[in-house]
């Protein structure tokens, strides 16, 4: 888990962000491109964009640390020129090859579009088995626009250091009329149309993704995609430091926008709940309770709307299947809506046509909580009647008593191109999103950190530990052991080292996407606002691809194929304010 570091302009104004355990230095930007170019970036998982000399620190496991990096071109910035790029490759590099998996850092180019690649694993290893630092220079190009960064791996015994680093930056005036401004809201609505695709290895299109679409899984997903994404759903960000048209965006409080609905900061709740229902299974369809898990950063350009916005979640799973079974739909997660008073459904409603055998003003009273400990409650709808799964709101929680865990979802959402492909991994081909496996070892299957919990059986965990290294790799004695780990993360075999190899295999669920086994490569495209100096409301689209762990309940990563891949395009409006 990745920590930043303050960082000291030349001007002595700082820009500081810590989260727990690793530190980012030198996040203010410097020209690392060629004068007037759009730069050439590099961004970390949590912690966002890293500036150009900047430095990411970790503190080695074992004796390596593991650095999730993406690379971007053509980043937003004041007053900069896209390059057209075309569709060329462009990679990461190691000059010391002391950088392990940096090959796979890369991205397709778009021509002059804004693009990252998708998030991949790093390794350095430190000196003299982990007990000494290690620093390694990677570096990203695309024609002159150029970056270069450093990865320190230091020993568990040398904390990363609360140490600062001074960089040059150019500040321009700004021309983003801030002093009429604070916060840059976006606002979700109903997407139409498509803002995505996925491919095969030779270019063939499988499917189109549709804008206002969240896909998740594997190829062998076995549940109705995509689900709809709520509408009506408000993030805001404050804005910061401003050079030129480019603005730094910042996380906001609950104390500061008055609720925490609308806030970006840690805690905050991020959407309506999203209903997950399966048409397929109905019993496992689930309701998706999202919430910030580390403060909101990133970056928007006030004339073309381009913006970037890093924001960490926790989606906290509810296993609620259908609420009311004799209501038209699935309900998963507790809707807020009128009551129909005749006919063979006495639950929620949106129209008359939702209440089987009643006539004409059968659907009627207030709209109430149905479902959950707020059952019968008044209640303000938080989206729209998208379809009987609607609307939702956070004043109808769902049962507590129905949730199964939380997964983190590294949220990083663009108005450019997002581009993922799958790796040919052994054991398993096109792998979006590895995570460590025991298909080798002792041949259980499990991913790492299953809990070992019903409905799930026999998979690593210490409590099944007979003696030294048996029945697992990861035993130590009788009860005694290694085995209790978390997921984990990996792009090659080469991560999976804990528990003495006991999950040795870096794979996802089943090879592919979105129920498509022969998916390679997964593409969302957003829109940028255009400009917003004028203080309305302008429409544009954020999208997304991310991993999606492990639930580790069985019913649920099986028909969802988990873990594997997430995609996701958010139409709505951008506006200054």
């Amino acid at each position: 888990m990745h920590q930043r570091q303050p960082s000291h302009h030349s001007s002595g104004a700082a820009l500081a962000s810590v989260l727990a355990l690793v530190a980012m230095l030198g996040l203010a930007p410097r020209a690392g491109h060629a004068q007037g170019q759009c730069p050439t970036q590099f961004q970390e998982q949590t912690s966002g964009v890293v500036a150009d000399g900047g430095t990411v620190c970790a503190n080695a496991v074992g004796n390596k640390c593991t650095f999730q990096l993406e690379l971007c071109v053509n980043q937003p910035e004041a007053s900069c020129a896209p390059q057209d790029l075309k569709t060329k490759k462009i990679r990461a590099s190691s000059p010391t090859l002391c950088a392990g998996g940096i090959g796979k850092v890369n991205l397709k180019a778009n021509g002059m579009s804004s693009v990252c690649g998708t998030l991949v694993g790093v390794t350095v290893k430190a000196k003299k088995h982990g007990t000494k630092a290690r620093s390694c220079k990677i570096r990203g190009k695309a024609k002159q626009a150029k970056t270069s960064i450093t990865l320190l791996c230091q020993p568990q015994s040398s904390p990363c250091p609360g140490a600062t680093t001074t960089t040059t930056t150019t500040t321009l005036p700004c021309t983003c009329a801030t002093s009429s401004f604070h916060q840059l809201s976006f606002t979700t609505s109903v997407g139409s149309g498509n803002c995505g695709t996925l491919m095969t290895s030779t270019g063939g299109l499988l499917t189109n993704l549709a804008c206002g679409g969240l896909y998740t899984g594997g190829g062998s997903a076995g549940v109705p995609l995509p689900f709809q994404v709520p509408d009506m759903g408000s993030s805001l960000t404050g804005l910061g430091s401003c050079s030129g048209t480019s603005l730094t965006l910042t996380s906001l409080t609950s104390t500061q926008t008055g609720s925490n609905r609308n806030c970006t900061g840690v805690g905050c709740l991020f959407g309506p709940p999203l209903p997950i229902p399966n048409a397929s299974t109905t019993p496992i369809s689930l309701c998706v309770i999202n919430t910030v898990s580390a403060n909101a950063t990133g970056s928007a350009d006030c004339v073309t709307g381009a913006s970037n916005l890093s924001l960490p979640l926790n989606s906290e799973l509810f296993l609620a299947g259908d609420l009311f079974p004799n209501a038209p739909g699935i309900q998963s997660c507790p809707v807020c809506n009128q009551t129909c008073n005749a006919g063979t459904n006495t639950g929620p409603c949106n129209s008359d046509a939702d209440c089987p055998g009643a006539g004409a003003g059968s659907c009627t009273g207030p709209n109430v909580c149905h479902g959950g400990p707020n059952n019968g409650l008044a209640c303000t709808a938080g989206d729209s009647a998208l379809n009987p799964s609607f609307p939702t709101t956070h004043d109808c929680p769902p049962p507590p008593t129905q949730d199964i865990g939380g997964l983190p979802i590294g949220f990083a959402l663009s108005t450019g191109t997002k581009t993922a492909t799958g790796q040919n991994l052994p054991g398993m081909n096109r792998v979006f999103c590895g995570f460590c496996r025991d298909i080798n070892a002792a041949g259980t299957n499990c991913f790492e950190g299953d809990a070992n919990t019903p409905p799930t059986a026999g998979c690593p965990r210490n409590n099944l530990c007979g003696s030294a290294g048996s029945p697992f790799n990861c035993c130590t004695g009788a009860g005694t052991g290694t085995c209790d780990q978390s997921p984990k993360p990996c792009t090659s075999s080469a991560d999976c080292t804990d528990g003495s190899g006991t999950w040795p295999d870096c794979q996802q669920h089943n090879p592919g996407a979105f129920a498509f086994g022969t998916a390679k490569t997964i593409t969302e495209t957003g829109s940028a606002a255009g400009d917003l100096t004028d203080g309305a409301g302008h429409a544009s689209t954020l999208v997304s691809i991310f991993c999606v762990p492990p639930t580790f309940n069985a019913s649920v990563d099986n028909t969802g194929d988990l873990p594997g891949p997430g995609a996701v395009s958010l139409p709505g409006t951008a506006q200054l304010q």
